[in-house]
């Protein structure tokens, strides 16, 4: 007993001492030891109504590499009805897609205290708790609504929808009925109608549309697009409804010409019947957006890019294929569909396939100009387009294990930071495949188009690459090595900045660089603390 007190007792003084170390240690010196610490740092010098979409990132980073504890210390640096107030509840919802329910339960409960009355706030964490299965959270928050309860209530039912829960949905109109048919607003009363018909309530959804069209005799005076939104509501309660007549008799009677149903209608309604399982009724209404769709239309190429992915999940591979191909309005569109073949078939295992669909893909991006004047902005440049969609088939390449054609692919991408990223993705897809020294070669040429003299227009990311650079290098064992890139990377940030004066881009690429630290899972050696303490005595001392 004596020897288990007396190793008790040895146990609690060195976890004890080890606590005093470490408060002991001056938060500045605890900044040094990584990136994200020192953003933290460099934060918590600035005012509550300053840096606050810094801030935010700094938040977002945090969550990314597991450290959710310091998140709210975050949160806490900015004033309560912030504009970022948005990004952490887009924060909690990464957390929940994420499956960190935990942490995104403690972290929706800290958000709601810090938004006080704020409806509008408070109006956007509904979702979240109805997700992480609080509706009980979710309907106290909508009780306490004052100027926004019923549309409040109608974000609450539009969400139900969406995750299919009728039963939910009547529940919440229940309580916000009366409400809405004392109202004045017409408006609110074709919405409800609106609702009542998507959960096949049909007395209910036609009581509350002749109510609504009444308020447009009662108030002829009302300004015309609230007249235009319930007309449009009332119209599209009947067509849900399956009245389609009763539909077109009110565009008559209001003055609107009844126009044969659109390409986007029709899809969307072959959406409904797939998901119901009517295939047939799908496709026949494909067939008829078809007839209406020009592939060399640029406009068209964004609802023949939705027919595609229709036929993607029929597995009608052909269709979609054809379609693909014939596509000329939009490059976007068809390099994004025949991705998405591309992917298709390299889920089959059909590599054979999928390798004619890039090799297609890949000479359609011979066709821009990469030597027309870049102006800056995205769309002017062939150039910039080329790579982007080179990088992207090279990196299905890679999947695929084709190394030669990925590599001679990669070599061919005339925007620096994107071939050093591709050379990254080569990298990370072979560690198991490939030595670490053949690896190491790869990360060495990415570190030398990167460190290019010449400034290229859209390479703004090179930071990020930089740092994705350092990590795979102590991924395949080179550690020495990553705290070297570390540390040079941080070191010309720093530089950068001080030149181009601006803190900003100093914070927002220390924060990408920091998630790639946590990430290798290195410790820091003496030269990447020496950059960080640089970074933070210029910071003190006003040079960015």
């Amino acid at each position: 007993m004596q020897i288990l007190r007396s190793k008790f007792t040895l146990v609690l003084t060195v976890i004890l001492l080890f606590k005093s170390f470490v408060f002991s240690q001056d938060p500045k010196q605890r900044a040094e030891e990584n990136p994200l610490s020192t953003v933290f740092y460099l934060l918590s010098t600035t005012e509550k109504d300053s840096k606050e979409e810094e801030k935010a990132c700094l938040a977002t980073s945090l969550a990314s590499v597991d450290r959710y504890a310091e998140i709210e210390d975050v949160a806490k640096m900015i004033e309560d009805g912030s504009y970022v107030d948005k990004n952490f509840v887009a924060l909690t919802k990464d957390l929940i897609a994420k499956g960190k329910t935990k942490e995104a339960s403690k972290h929706i409960s800290f958000l709601i205290i810090k938004a006080g009355d704020d409806e509008e706030l408070l109006q956007q964490f509904f979702k979240p708790l109805i997700l992480l299965k609080r509706d009980d959270d979710a309907i106290e928050i909508l009780k306490k609504f004052s100027d926004y309860k019923i549309d409040g209530a109608f974000e609450v039912i539009k969400i139900y929808l969406e995750l299919g829960q009728t039963a939910k949905v009547l529940d919440i109109i229940s309580n916000v009925e009366n409400l809405i048919e004392n109202s004045e607003y017409g408006v609110y009363k074709a919405t409800l109608g609106y609702y009542y018909a998507k959960v096949d309530k049909q007395s209910e959804a036609l009581r509350f549309l002749q109510s609504a069209m009444k308020t447009l005799v009662e108030k002829p005076e009302a300004p015309e697009f609230t007249k235009s939104e319930i007309i449009d509501l009332v119209v599209d309660t009947y067509r849900t409804l399956g009245k389609y007549k009763e539909a077109d008799e009110i565009l008559v009677k209001q003055g609107k010409s009844i126009k044969p149903e659109t390409p986007k209608t029709l899809i969307e309604t072959a959406e409904v019947n797939l998901a119901n399982g009517n295939h047939a009724k799908a496709d026949e209404l494909i067939k008829q957006g078809l007839k209406q769709l020009n592939p060399k239309d640029y406009g068209d190429s964004f609802d023949l890019g939705r027919i595609i992915e229709f036929y993607l999940k029929l597995g009608e591979i052909e269709k979609a294929e054809q379609i693909a191909k014939s596509l000329s309005g939009s490059d976007y569109i068809q390099q994004k569909q025949l991705l998405n073949i591309a992917d298709f078939h390299i889920k089959k295992k059909n590599n054979s396939k999928a390798f004619d669909i890039l090799n297609f893909a890949l000479e359609q991006t011979k066709k821009f100009d990469p030597t027309e004047k870049e102006d800056g902005r995205l769309w002017t440049s062939g150039k910039w387009k080329q790579a982007q969609y080179q990088s992207q088939i090279a990196i299905r390449l890679i999947d695929m294990q084709f190394d030669k054609q990925a590599l001679d692919l990669i070599s061919q991408i005339k925007k620096p930071y994107l071939r050093a990223l591709t050379l990254n993705k080569f990298v990370t897809a072979n560690k198991k495949r490939i030595s670490s020294k053949k690896l190491s070669a790869y990360l060495k040429e990415a570190l030398s188009l990167l460190g290019q003299k010449k400034k290229d227009i859209f390479d703004s990311r090179k930071f990020d690459v930089y740092a994705i650079t350092a990590r795979n290098f102590a991924e395949i064992g080179m550690v020495k090595e990553s705290n070297q890139v570390f540390a040079e990377t941080l070191s010309r940030l720093s530089k950068e900045m001080i030149e181009s004066g601006t803190d900003s881009g100093l914070l927002f690429g220390m924060c990408s660089i920091g998630v790639e630290f946590d990430k290798s899972k290195i410790k820091p050696n003496k030269k990447l603390k020496e950059s960080l303490g640089q970074i933070i005595n210029s910071w003190e001392n006003e040079k960015y």
